[in-house]
């Protein structure tokens, strides 16, 4: 872990002037990308998972198929962020979801619908990344599960 100390002197907030008087910023190297073995993790946000148009398909499948539905959204999710990353996933990544709840999610005025739960998959994440829709916004940050 290395350290980078900040020289900034002042912070303009909204008008509002702060002075710094130390400032520092820590480093950590963490593993990121395809995995040998099956990892497991849970949301610490909800998941956004679904769009407009996934949703009309979710809503008319059975437990099984909307299982099988949110695992390959997972794994997009995932390929989408790699891509974000400049990272390139060179072999096929495997989800599992453990357990999962949906619910609705208000965010400025719109709903979604949310998930909470864990889920195994074949990839290096690092703690508080999130995936999914609205991870700007904060939603889809997970972390790792030891076992």
């Amino acid at each position: 872990m290395g350290e980078i100390i900040l020289n900034i002197r002042e912070l303009n907030l909204k008008g509002e002037v702060y002075r710094v008087v130390n400032g520092y910023a820590k480093v950590k190297f963490e593993e990121f990308g395809v995995a040998e073995n099956m990892i497991k993790y849970k949301f610490i946000s909800p998941w956004i998972a679904l769009n407009e148009k996934n949703y009309l398909e979710y809503k008319e499948l059975d437990e099984d198929g909307k299982k099988e539905l949110l695992e390959k959204i997972l794994v997009g999710n995932i390929l989408s962020m790699s891509k974000y990353l400049d990272y390139t996933v060179e072999e096929k990544l495997k989800a599992g979801l453990l357990e999962y709840e949906d619910f609705v999610v208000k965010y400025k005025g719109n709903k979604f619908i949310g998930f909470w739960g864990e889920f195994l998959v074949n990839f290096n994440i690092p703690n508080y990344l999130g995936i999914g829709r609205k991870v700007s916004k904060g939603f889809g940050s997970v972390i790792r599960v030891e076992e």
